[in-house]
């Protein structure tokens, strides 16, 4: 695929027209390019039409098949770990929206620790996985939903809409008084990219539109008023001084963590 000159940030709207990086489009193994906003610490994907690569296929790279047992076990018992500390702190029987729900587990999780769960993708047909139990809503009848949620989770979603701020506003909307969310998104300052180079999977190109840095695309968004505090956990494996420094800044404008692993 032939690099375009420029193309703008999806957080700042910025144009970028150098600091391009070349990845691998998982889909094909071909050539893909994201681009490199030095104002807000994060990448934006080249142009690129997504309208039909989220379908529940087999054959889709974007789901982890059926038929892989030992991944999906370990997956499962990973994602039920995770959702239990971080809503260790809400009250039985609050509103929880797995927003961007995938096959079900984080929801499905959320369902069995007792929290009201409701399950949002764009796809109009309910996941087979997901607890017949748990209200599933598409982009289609999404406003038909609670009009607030206590705790709305995006697990690895924000990154790949292709307006995430615009997203992140539009679901503070629907957060109680107290509600909060919590964001999972890769860390472009891991480890594991310099060491996997343009193979690294928090590229997941062609279905990741943005790919934010650490803490530091937050912390800026936060202090714009772009982005509402609450709770994001954040892969992170910086050296520790600077983690911590970084981390304690992000506390400081209002943003509760609940990791700095």
């Amino acid at each position: 695929m032939t690099m375009q000159a420029n193309t703008e940030c999806r957080l700042c709207g910025m144009e970028i027209t150098e600091n391009v990086i070349l990845v691998n489009d998982i889909t094909n193994n071909s050539d893909f390019y994201f681009y490199y906003c030095m104002d807000c610490d994060a990448l934006t994907s080249q142009p690129f039409n997504r309208e039909n690569i989220y379908c529940r296929s087999e054959e889709n790279t974007n789901f982890t098949p059926k038929r892989n047992i030992i991944v999906n076990t370990l997956k499962s018992l990973f994602v039920k770990f995770s959702i239990k500390r971080l809503l260790s702190n809400v009250s039985s029987g609050a509103k929880i929206l797995d927003y961007g729900c995938g096959n079900g587990d984080v929801a499905n999780n959320s369902k069995s620790l007792g929290y009201q769960t409701y399950a949002y993708d764009v796809q109009c047909d309910r996941p087979d996985t997901l607890l017949s139990e748990i209200p599933y809503f598409s982009s289609e009848n999404f406003s038909q939903g609670p009009d607030c949620y206590d705790v709305i989770i995006l697990r690895h979603v924000l990154e790949h809409v292709p307006n995430p701020i615009q997203t992140i506003k539009m679901l503070a909307t629907r957060l109680s008084d107290e509600g909060f969310m919590i964001v999972e998104v890769p860390n472009l300052n891991s480890i594991h990219r310099k060491y996997m180079g343009k193979r690294w999977t928090g590229y997941f190109a062609p279905y990741h539109e943005v790919v934010l840095s650490d803490t530091e695309s937050l912390s800026k968004g936060i202090k714009r008023k772009i982005l509402r505090p609450g709770i994001f956990h954040v892969k992170s494996l910086t050296p520790g001084d600077a983690k911590i420094e970084n981390h304690a800044s992000i506390i400081k404008n209002g943003c509760k963590l609940t990791s700095i692993d």
